[in-house]
């Protein structure tokens, strides 16, 4: 009796095992969904994405419980679902970082996981009943350990198709992970050349999408070498992949829903600016002399040192080459090789420097951290202290205790923006 149940919870710990990943799955492909009210294109389409990776591990979970009816016709699916997920997430991240809207064309990446899943079903079919018994017991799960089977011209089939099954998918890992964050480094440096403030734009949420994407591709990269038999034998092994996947499935769900801006915002802002694509690559090709580069750039010195333009909270480029009467083309190739910088780091270049002499005048001791970072421009306190540490090493905080001979003021404000800086970062 008691051997029974304990076989009887084992078993139950196992489904429960085996169908994490499918339920994170069917968690954030509602949450996703049911985003549609917003138009968020890059929401809706990673809740799709989140419905095919259900497919995927509804076929894991069928597996790894020995349902053996069920998987031997949803291997087929199976097939399709393991080889779009990689495809679909390198279509979201162009979704989000170069694209406003997906045609036809975008979707040619799926062509290999349509072509072996007709392949697979094709064979599925062809197969006799005997056939299917060896490919499921012998091929598949391995269980029976026997080489007597006859190799038949439809089981040799199945094999190759589960080798090129193998080399497809790690083709594909490679081409998304490469060109996945080779898009996203563009788009940072589009967002960092047109905005001051970048915070929620780029420099948070999607590199954390690239460590994850790539973490996730390393972690399916040793599955698919150790083949999914391996993890058949011991709940406790099974249970490794399970969680990993699980919670990487989350962080995906969890930083695409958080993630309001994308690629579709940047070019409305763009827009909204009256900034015109033709007459920006018009404008690049013009030949700007030496003399007229040093006027330019005297006259930027004069908007930010004098004018003081990056107190600014939300200041563009475009508004910086309105006031220097040419486009933000030419400008920001002026800021990226004259200056050797982007333009968000430079005017936050400007705003550091602020607020460190408003944090070192005894005139302005009485000021809080929320009123320092207000008055050099930052847009809140939490990019004024993330920037202002990633440029010092120390917080803001620290640095006027440190450079005010001693003084130690610490107003309210002050000391709610030190006791949430764990929370922040």
């Amino acid at each position: 009796m008691y051997i029974f149940v304990n076989k009887s919870i084992l078993h139950m710990f196992k489904i429960i095992v085996s169908t994490i990943p499918m339920f994170v799955c069917a968690f954030w492909c509602i949450v996703l969904l049911s985003e549609y009210k917003s138009h968020n294109k890059a929401k809706i389409f990673l809740g799709f994405y989140m419905f095919v990776a259900f497919l995927l591990y509804l076929g894991h979970a069928a597996y790894f419980n020995h349902e053996y009816q069920f998987y031997g016709f949803w291997e087929n699916i199976y097939l399709f679902c393991s080889l779009s997920v990689y495809p679909l997430y390198f279509i979201y991240i162009k979704l989000i970082s170069r694209k406003t809207s997906l045609k036809l064309k975008d979707f040619w990446v799926l062509l290999p996981s349509v072509f072996i899943s007709l392949f697979s079903f094709v064979l599925y079919f062809s197969m006799s009943p005997q056939e299917t018994k060896i490919f499921l017991e012998d091929i598949l799960y391995q269980t029976s350990y026997s080489q007597n089977f006859k190799l038949t011209p439809l089981l040799t089939l199945q094999i190759f198709k589960l080798r090129l099954f193998e080399v497809i998918f790690f083709i594909q890992i490679i081409f998304v992970v490469y060109f996945g964050r080779k898009h996203i480094i563009e788009y940072n440096k589009k967002i960092r050349d047109y905005y001051s403030n970048t915070e929620g734009k780029t420099l948070q949420q999607f590199n954390y999408l690239l460590y994850i994407f790539i973490a996730t591709s390393f972690a399916s990269t040793v599955v698919s070498i150790l083949g999914k038999s391996f993890f058949t034998h011991s709940t406790w092994l099974l249970l490794i992949p399970a969680i990993l996947f699980a919670a990487l499935l989350f962080i995906i769900g969890y930083l695409g829903f958080k993630q309001e801006f994308t690629f579709t915002t940047f070019v409305e802002d763009l827009n909204k600016d009256a900034i015109k694509d033709l007459l920006d690559k018009n404008d690049s090709q013009v030949d700007y002399n030496e003399l007229t580069q040093r006027k330019l750039l005297t006259e930027l010195n004069e908007l930010l040192e004098e004018k003081e333009i990056y107190k600014k909270r939300d200041l563009r480029i475009t508004e910086v080459s309105m006031l220097l009467n040419t486009n933000r083309t030419y400008i920001s190739q002026i800021i990226n090789e004259n200056m050797q910088t982007n333009f968000s780091d430079l005017i936050n270049g400007y705003r550091i420097n602020c607020a460190k002499n408003l944090l070192t005048d005894h005139t302005k001791k009485t000021f809080g951290l929320s009123e320092i970072a207000e008055m050099s421009g930052f847009s809140s306190d939490s990019s004024f202290y993330r920037i202002f540490r990633d440029k010092e090493g120390v917080s803001p905080g620290d640095f006027r205790k440190k450079n005010c001979n001693g003084i130690q003021h610490t107003t309210i404000n002050e000391k709610n923006i030190e006791l949430r800086k764990n929370s922040i970062f």
